[in-house]
């Protein structure tokens, strides 16, 4: 019965946004929404949201009531890298991507580390809510735990070209 949105948004220091449907402003959703994971005051009649500040934002968004009201969180942990390949090497905790920046309509995340062969994957705001895996050059939603065929120091990046999610490993 609640109707959950979850993304992870890179942002600039400064700036401002909405959530809005079917890029049209007939449906947008402003209001105060801070970076620290408390929920925020979102309605449609919400003004401008003022970024929280430079990095990767884990941003979910949710309607109990078919939209008559909102709740919404933000938390400043992006991408991260969990499992018993990566260099965390356990499914308890991940290791936070760092946010690389925006170009040519593509968001990059990236991580430098020691994988080992063992499985992991790439889940979003330290939880297991929006996860990703599969084909590093098609990564899906819940998709399957992804392996390095040889163990050493790697720089994984995560892209988002508006679409869809991509990875490589290069080893370093």
């Amino acid at each position: 019965g609640v109707h959950t949105w979850l993304a992870v948004m890179t942002f600039g220091a400064e700036g401002a946004f909405k959530f809005r449907t079917n890029d049209d402003w007939a449906f947008a959703l402003g209001g105060t929404l801070l970076g620290d994971g408390s929920a925020g005051d979102i309605s449609t009649s919400g003004g401008d949201i003022p970024t929280p500040g430079e990095g990767a934002y884990y941003i979910k968004l949710q309607t109990a009531d078919e939209g008559t009201t909102w709740t919404s969180t933000m938390t400043n942990t992006g991408w991260g890298v969990i499992g018993d390949g990566s260099p965390v090497g356990n499914w308890d905790s991940d290791m936070d991507m760092t946010a690389a920046g925006y170009a040519d309509g593509v968001t990059t995340y990236s991580i430098t580390g020691d994988f080992t062969t063992g499985e992991w994957k790439f889940r979003a705001g330290d939880a297991w809510d929006y996860n990703i895996g599969g084909d590093m050059a098609a990564l899906t939603a819940d998709g399957g735990n992804l392996t390095l065929a040889e163990a050493g120091t790697y720089e994984v990046v995560l892209s988002f070209d508006g679409s869809a999610y991509s990875a490589t490993a290069t080893k370093q």
